[in-house]
């Protein structure tokens, strides 16, 4: 049997650029807010259809968090985050 290896999400910055950019642009917390939970709701079904354990998504869902949370970070930083022109 074939054992499954995700790719590392901490590493998956082009996806947690794009998350970032795209939950920076949602006007209201109520919006970020049901993006964010979609988008991990999204991730977690795709590892869970793929036959990944719970424990292992759970880590995954929890780097991916963590990546975002940097690209958040760092375009705020440049001045790309909200009310930004």
């Amino acid at each position: 049997m074939a054992e499954l290896i995700c790719f590392p999400q901490e590493r998956n910055v082009g996806k947690a650029r794009h998350v970032a950019e795209i939950y920076l642009r949602r006007r209201t917390d109520k919006a970020r807010s049901t993006y964010w939970r979609d988008t991990c709701a999204t991730l977690e079904w795709m590892m869970r259809r793929r036959g990944f354990a719970p424990a292992e998504i759970e880590r995954q869902v929890s780097a991916f968090t963590w990546a975002v949370q940097n690209e958040i970070n760092r375009l705020s930083a440049r001045g790309n985050g909200p009310g930004a022109a």
